[in-house]
């Protein structure tokens, strides 16, 4: 793994939570992989974005994750209602 240098506390702080979004989707992603709702990912990446903002981050890369999520989400939701 590149060792990564930082210039600014924000930076680091962006790059952080950036990154636990990244897991918890990917961890999400699994858990839709196996036919059921993610809920509580989408739930966490909701509130990592407002964690996001609340700190004067930008939570676009969270939304990204938290769209795709609640998208399959989604789908799973229709299958199981037909």
């Amino acid at each position: 793994m590149a060792t990564r240098l930082f210039t600014t506390d924000i930076e680091f702080l962006q790059a952080s939570i950036d990154t636990v979004a990244r897991l918890v989707s990917e961890k999400a992603s699994q858990t839709i992989a196996t036919g059921n709702v993610a809920d509580v990912g989408q739930e966490t990446l909701t509130y990592l974005e407002s964690v996001a903002v609340f700190n004067g981050l930008t939570p676009s890369n969270i939304n990204v994750y938290t769209d795709i999520i609640s998208e399959h989400n989604q789908k799973l939701l229709n299958i199981f209602d037909q």
